[in-house]
């Protein structure tokens, strides 16, 4: 019924679909190649890998709360359906996603990689209900459980921020464990013991029980995830009766007292406009995710790469320039209604996009600086200063320009005040994608010249580097 809504909705459709078989094909191909490097690599990989994935399904209704789904159980509430036919079909529904037709085609694909032993294969086809079971009780069942504390604004910020730190930690253990088993290491027993007797781990630890012929800890495993299995549906079953026979909450909302930074900042319309996106900077969790997420990309860059100069002191700085620049691309639209007050004050466009555009250089190039002092720091190389910088400034200048031009140009259907950060409407990533996407390929365009004076100057050009901090400065 969704698709018939939009032709966007087919777009997207098909799109996520042609995404899905590209992801689908990429991680069956990397977990093939694990099984090339050692008979330890694969099973780290499947059970570790395998437990990441179910927590994925858990923590996104944290990362996605406010989403207007079409599912929401309370649209069956006056419908009187029963509970355990309502429980049966949103859990098919689930499966028939994006995310669900992705997860089953990997964990079907997966099996293959234990040929020529046919037992496990068996065994993994098996188990197939019980771990799609398993990631979609247990993501139905977080959401609804969890919402009435998730009602509170500054809860469901920190914990976005406690679901997206753990990338911090799980992709470089995985990597340097893969490597680790390169050198000989014996950390696959070590990985496998830990993870494998844990809730998310148990469903996929049978497996390999079962092809090292160790039946009493297969035995306990398959235990294990039943078990869980169980308990993750009683607990959608009480959840969905409660969404059922009670109003959703209302969310929280934190009163601002005193006159917070219009006190601070001139009593102009340029002023007023500023002080307005500073206060959504602090106060707003759809513009403060973006500070929240930077740090641990950033983060995660300097750990994958293992302090990589080009990545510490150059890539780093780059992206978190772009992706403040960018974060403005839909503030028409997320003033919702209190757009009226620039309407109705008759505020020029100059100052409004000047007021919007300060507020971020006021966040953006401290946080840019800091970034490439933490990375010049470890690598040592401030000789790469000015090249960095420069195309910081070309990146946050540019970037900031386009996405001030396509957020009055275009109105995106974006989280409403109140919802979650990474919300988003039913049926606009589509469109949003599209147009934006266009937008990136003006401002890369744009950086070109930026980008290749600081290849230069990564390659010892002084000329170079200079150059293109008074390029980037200029033209961004």
């Amino acid at each position: 019924g969704s698709l018939r809504t939009s032709p966007w909705q087919i777009v997207g459709l098909a799109l996520g679909l042609l995404n899905a078989v590209l992801v689908s094909l990429v991680l069956v191909g990397s977990m093939a190649y694990t099984r090339t490097i050692a008979e330890e690599a694969w099973d780290v990989t499947l059970i570790v890998g395998g437990a990441l994935v179910v927590v994925g399904w858990w923590v996104v209704p944290l990362l996605a709360f406010g989403v207007d789904s079409a599912l929401d159980p309370r649209r069956f509430a006056l419908l009187a359906v029963p509970r355990r036919p309502l429980l049966a079909g949103l859990a098919v529904a689930g499966l028939l996603g994006i995310p669900g037709l992705t997860t089953l085609a990997v964990a079907t694909a997966g099996l293959l990689v234990w040929v020529p032993d046919i037992l496990p294969i068996i065994v993994g086809l098996v188990l197939l209900p019980v771990v799609m079971l398993t990631c979609i009780a247990g993501s139905r069942a977080f959401a609804l459980l969890m919402e009435p504390l998730l009602a509170a604004r500054r809860f469901r910020e920190v914990v976005g921020v406690l679901a997206l730190a753990p990338i911090v930690v799980v992709a470089p253990t995985l990597g340097q464990s893969l490597r680790a088993l390169r050198r000989g290491a014996d950390v696959a027993p070590a990985l496998i013991e830990i993870v494998g007797w844990t809730p998310p781990g148990a469903v996929w630890a049978v497996q390999v029980d079962v092809a090292q012929g160790r039946w009493g800890r297969a035995a306990a495993h398959l235990a294990i995830a039943l078990v869980t299995a169980a308990l993750l549906v009683k607990l959608w079953d009480v959840g969905l009766e409660r969404a059922l026979t009670t109003p959703p909450p209302r969310p929280n909302v934190v009163a601002q007292h005193g006159p917070g930074w219009f006190g601070r900042l001139p009593a102009t319309p340029t002023g007023a406009v500023l002080a307005r996106s500073l206060t959504y900077w602090a106060r707003d969790s759809r513009y403060m995710s973006n500070l929240t997420v930077l740090p641990v990309l950033v983060v995660t860059l300097h750990v994958l790469s293992q302090g990589a100069v080009p990545v510490t002191t150059i890539i780093a700085p780059a992206i978190v320039a772009f992706t403040l620049g960018w974060a403005v691309v839909a503030d028409v639209a997320m003033d919702s209604t209190a757009f009226w007050l620039h309407a109705s004050a008759g505020v020029r466009g100059i100052a409004d996009r000047t007021g919007r555009a300060l507020a971020v250089l006021v966040v953006g190039v401290p946080a840019v600086v800091l970034t490439f002092v933490a990375g010049a720091w470890r690598a040592d190389r401030w000789d790469l200063a000015p090249a960095s910088l420069g195309l910081s400034a070309v990146l946050l200048g540019t970037s900031l320009g386009i996405s001030s031009l396509v957020s009055a140009w275009v109105l995106f259907a974006v989280p409403a005040p109140g919802d979650g950060p990474f919300s988003t409407p039913h049926g606009s990533a589509t469109a949003n994608l599209f147009v934006q996407s266009l937008a990136w390929i003006v401002v890369m365009v744009l950086a070109t010249p930026s980008i290749v004076l600081t290849v230069y100057a990564w390659r010892g050009s002084a000329v170079a580097g200079w150059g293109g901090l008074a390029l980037g400065l200029t033209l961004g």
